[in-house]
């Protein structure tokens, strides 16, 4: 079973595969050998299918967790939520939703310790369902790997093309070739080719492309709570929980700002590549999660006290808000650093597909050309084929039409994940029974019915 399943070191070639199994699992892997830390770099005389160079420290899986988290959720879902769902209580919405990624967080960073294999979710299944799940779950990430990427390019198009027409007072024919309705969006396209076209550089210019906007985005974001902090009003914050939001206000308002936490799971990607795994993984993503859930509580408290919540707009909450008060260089410096870091959330979502399809080839569910490193230790005809599928989604596929599926994949992923922390638990425990993963499908079947049932 190792021998066919195991991933192979020291530049074999994937194993042949014979026969399909699905429901046979992954063995849980040995201690690791801290002397893989310092692995040699690939030959650069050919493309081959060595393992992957450890670089990232811990501070490198923190900014890849900041970077691929914060995001439209600071920027809009903030003002949303506190306008349409629960005024200022709406700081118990991401509270709430905060405290439950972080229930999911845990099982991650439990699964980060005990598993440090490359491909997140998709190595858990492996070893906690089998491959049949392990698939599945592939499937889910890919698409929200490739899907919210796309996603993201498409919105930072629209939202770039607004700031044109508004800020810069851009002439008519900018709106007329880059009309945010039509169909075809070739910004969003340039931006996706963009991105590809650094991941495909290497992972060094890669990460510190993403060092440099984390720290961009966090000087963004500390502008923005310390500048709203100065121009708070606390009569703003009465009534805190308003009569016509009531409770159930918080509580819609939790369930979509959940979202606003989704990309702390895009670290355990990148595990074959991080320095002492099990260690800074989990420290990683519960560092990621706890920082995030600050941030977030900490701009929607001082955006409700510096204005009224009838009065916050729901699509440009923190802009439109300073304008108000008279601080339009505030307001301009916003809305100029939304559209300048929010490219780092694509290229830190679509960065982790090509590890994905690296672990699977590795496990020979996906041709040996995936799990083939270059010579700068880079993934590259994997970068280059997500990248490729990436950019023709985001140019040519509206933002409307992503948005559901991404949910649901991500929704799935989570579910099949944290499960996998359920069963690892009752491991060895009853040695032939079956119960723990008979109820687990259970569970996920009857949450699927009832979610059903409550749609429609």
């Amino acid at each position: 079973m190792a021998s066919m399943l195991g991933a192979p070191s020291g530049g074999r070639a994937p194993p042949a595969r014979k026969t399909s199994k699905p429901f046979l699992r992954k063995p849980v892997p040995q201690e690791e050998d801290e002397s893989d830390l310092t692995r040699r770099k690939p030959n650069c005389s050919t493309l081959n299918d060595s393992d992957l160079e450890r670089h990232f420290s811990l501070c490198d899986l923190v900014a890849v967790g900041i970077a691929g988290t914060v995001g439209s959720g600071l920027f809009v879902l903030a003002g949303l939520v506190a306008a349409e769902y629960a005024g200022p209580a709406s700081v118990l919405s991401w509270l709430i939703s905060g405290l439950t990624a972080c229930l999911s967080g845990v099982c991650y960073a439990e699964l980060s310790a005990r598993i440090p294999l490359p491909g997140g979710s998709y190595a858990y299944n492996y070893v906690a369902h089998g491959e049949l799940f392990a698939v599945l779950a592939a499937a889910c990430l890919s698409l929200e790997y490739i899907a919210a990427s796309s996603a993201v390019a498409r919105s930072w198009a629209d939202k770039c093309l607004i700031w044109l027409l508004e800020e810069l007072d851009a002439n008519s024919w900018i709106h007329q070739w880059l009309d945010p309705s039509a169909m075809f969006s070739p910004l969003a396209g340039v931006l996706s080719a963009a991105i590809t076209g650094l991941l495909l550089l290497g992972v060094k210019e890669s990460k510190a492309a993403t060092n440099f906007f984390t720290i961009l985005k966090l000087c963004v974001t500390s502008v923005m709570i310390f500048g709203a902090m100065y121009y708070v009003r606390p009569e703003n914050w009465s009534p805190f929980c308003p009569a016509e939001y009531g409770i159930s206000g918080v509580v819609r308002g939790a369930t979509g700002t959940f979202f606003g936490y989704l990309g702390y799971d895009q670290v355990t990607a990148l595990a074959g590549e991080a320095k002492s795994s099990k260690r800074n993984l989990p420290r990683a993503i519960i560092g990621v999660l706890i920082g995030v859930m600050v941030l977030y509580m900490s701009a929607t408290v001082f955006l409700t006290g510096m204005k009224k919540y009838t009065e916050i707009s729901s699509v440009s909450g923190f802009p439109d808000a300073f304008r108000s008060v008279g601080a339009n260089f505030v307001a301009d410096f916003v809305s100029f650093g939304e559209i300048a870091t929010l490219p780092i959330v694509i290229l830190v979502t679509i960065m982790a597909q090509p590890r994905l399809q690296y672990a699977m080839a590795k496990d020979g569910l996906l041709p040996p050309v995936f799990a083939q490193i270059d010579c700068n230790g880079n993934l590259w005809n994997g970068t280059l084929i997500a990248g490729t599928a990436m950019t023709l989604i985001s140019a040519c596929v509206p933002f409307e039409n992503l948005n559901d599926m991404i949910s649901c994949a991500v929704l799935t992923v989570l579910a099949l994940t944290d499960s996998s922390v359920v069963l690892l638990w009752h491991e060895g425990t009853e040695e032939h029974s079956n119960l723990p993963g008979q109820l687990m499908g259970l569970f996920h079947f009857l949450s699927l019915v009832s979610g059903v049932a409550m749609v429609n």
